[in-house]
């Protein structure tokens, strides 16, 4: 059974294709950094633009630029080269921290490429099956129904001003490196709003930001979770189908068998059964090792009584654990305290990326950076990540209740 914790130790298939979808959109920056370095003759600009090298320097840096510039270009233009110059060593930075941070939610949702405003999503569920057809009567048709969903693409983004003084009077490099942390907190957005998302919960935030109800499955009437995301316990399309949710309860091995069996008797609109096949379950920081304990353990975890006549019975001391290896571990901090969902990854729940995250400088010819000598660093993207279908998570515990 795998533990994904977001140390990268380990990585399942969804993950690496996820990565490679991820890796090829931002690919985009590296283009940007090489033709800087072409620009200005840089022959080895990965050790140029290197802003965390333990000896690195901003007034070398600088420096150095003003000779290589001066050697190229008018004095006048320098100042303005610098930015460009400086510019691609963050973006550098940047781009290789992004990269670098570990998430978890890449092993739950599906990640795809968007080229447009928004993308459409209309999966379509399964046909009727055969039905006996006696001698001279007519073969009878089947039908099938679909979802029709639209995801559309939000901008993120933020600034960061630096005062000049501050980058020349810094000797260790930390002022600069500043602005590659952002690099790191926009990755630990997208993993805080994913799982927002896919809990289900309301009025989450994230730093002093709120994280917004699904566009897809709006809320219904008021009530404390949306329709259906996921989590609803007399089925999501009415008549008991479509059930995700078991009866509240903190994790256990009750609430794991019960959502276990929810996921095979999965059915659609039509009231046809679903192939649902839960290989995670995701759980909150309190869970993490209750979790690894009911999963990993070779004898029955949860016994039902101390009796010694029931050693060996099933719920008994002794007896086998049966849900060892079941399903894996995801752990991350960013579910509600007490969450519980039983998942089966890359199905239901989608991360489209229309523009890469990218680290764009203020021209330092013109606006504050030239009249108050202020470096402007902005970091923008465009993304967005909601629900195609919540029946491929089942929510073990929708009131988040500790016992």
């Amino acid at each position: 059974m795998i533990l994904i914790d977001g140390s990268g130790a380990k990585r399942t298939k969804l993950q690496e294709e996820n990565l490679k979808v991820f890796s090829e959109l931002q690919a985009e920056n590296k283009v940007v950094i090489k033709e800087t370095a072409k620009q200005y003759g840089l022959s080895k600009p990965d050790d140029v633009f290197n802003l965390r090298a333990a000896r690195f320097s901003i007034s070398k840096f600088r420096e150095a630029a003003y000779r290589l510039i001066t050697q190229r270009l008018k004095e006048a233009q320098t100042e303005l080269a610098f930015g460009q110059l400086l510019r691609a060593g963050v973006l550098n930075d940047f781009n290789n921290i992004y990269q670098a941070v570990e998430v978890t939610y890449p092993a739950v949702v599906r990640e795809v490429a968007s080229n447009k405003r928004q993308e459409f999503y209309a999966p379509l569920e399964r046909v009727g099956f055969p039905k006996r057809v006696q001698k001279g009567e007519s073969f009878p048709e089947t039908s099938f129904k679909g979802l029709d969903k639209e995801i559309i693409n939000s901008k993120w983004g933020m600034m960061l001003a630096i005062e000049r003084e501050l980058m020349d009077d810094d000797q260790t490099g930390q002022i600069l490196q500043r602005s590659s942390q952002m690099a790191e907190n926009t990755r630990i957005h997208e993993e805080a709003y994913v799982w927002g998302r896919i809990s289900g919960q309301q009025n989450l935030s994230f730093d002093g930001e709120a994280i917004p109800y699904s566009s897809t499955y709006p809320v219904a009437g008021g009530g404390v979770y949306q329709t259906g995301v996921p989590g609803t316990s007399g089925g999501i399309h009415g008549n008991g189908n479509g059930v995700n949710a078991t009866a509240n309860g903190r994790i256990s091995q009750t609430q794991i068998t019960g959502g276990w069996i929810l996921a095979k008797q999965m059915r659609d609109q039509s009231g046809r059964p679903m192939v649902v096949d839960p290989r995670l379950v995701a759980v909150s920081p309190q869970d993490i090792f209750f979790a690894e304990t009911l999963l990993n353990s070779d004898y029955n975890p949860s016994k039902s009584s101390t009796a010694s006549a029931d050693d060996g019975k099933v719920g008994g001391s002794y007896a086998i654990n049966p849900i060892k290896n079941l399903v894996g571990v995801v752990a991350t901090r960013f579910l509600p305290d007490y969450s519980a969902l039983l998942i089966d990854p890359g199905k239901g729940f989608v991360f489209q990326r229309r523009d890469p995250v990218e680290v764009v400088q203020e021209n330092p010819q013109s606006g504050p950076a030239f009249s108050q000598e202020v470096f402007r660093f902005k970091v923008r993207t465009r993304w967005e990540a909601d629900w195609v279908d919540p029946k491929f998570v089942i929510n073990l515990n929708q009131s988040l209740s500790p016992t």
